[in-house]
């Protein structure tokens, strides 16, 4: 009988000391949470900074439709450009880029966020930054030497999966710009019809 309460005990401390410490953890994330966010965003806004330097701040687009592979767009409130982020499949998984268009429709910077997925030394050559200065400037972009009017961007040997991703990525992000540029000219057109 004495053994059995002594199970009990132990059973009773061991499930109580384990929903405290469940709360404790609960209640850090809690306290915390608010300035995880905070430091994510704040990260986030320097690298748009870092991509469109003559921004000054800027506003997240949501009334829009997004290019299929877009996941966000930021314009900057001075109208010097906008931020797009899109993802494009890889080799092994999901690659995420953002890049900086400015106002003319030149690009001003890219960067690789998320390679994550793929394999680990190849995939991330593609972050270098003398693979992605080949972007720098452009305002239409080819996989194909040669093509009137677009810049030509060669692919990273042994990470084509990869390049291609990066590569679709900055295209998507063009796509979306176009589209941005085209829905403010017809809401003009609109505005001056009335």
């Amino acid at each position: 009988m004495n053994g059995v309460k002594n199970a009990a005990s132990s059973i009773i401390v061991t499930c109580t000391l384990c929903l405290v410490a469940c709360m404790v953890v609960t209640l850090c994330f809690q306290v915390t949470e608010e300035r995880i966010t905070q430091n994510e965003q704040a990260k986030a806004n320097e690298l748009r900074l870092e991509l469109l330097p003559d921004a000054d701040s800027f506003t997240k687009v949501d009334d829009c439709d997004l290019v299929q592979g877009v996941t966000e767009i930021y314009k900057a409130d001075n109208k010097t450009g906008w931020i797009i982020t899109a993802q494009a499949r890889g080799y092994q998984g999901w690659v995420t880029v953002m890049t900086g268009i400015d106002q003319s429709g030149k690009i001003t910077s890219v960067k690789v966020t998320d390679v994550s997925a793929e394999t680990a030394g190849i995939g991330t050559k593609l972050t270098k930054q003398d693979y992605l200065d080949q972007y720098r400037g452009a305002s239409s972009v080819s996989s194909y030497k040669g093509k009137l009017n677009s810049t030509y961007i060669e692919a990273v040997s042994g990470a084509s999966y990869t390049s291609e991703a990066v590569f679709n990525c900055v295209s998507l992000s063009f796509m979306q710009v176009q589209e941005l540029i085209d829905s403010e000219k017809e809401a003009k057109l609109y505005e001056q019809k009335k």
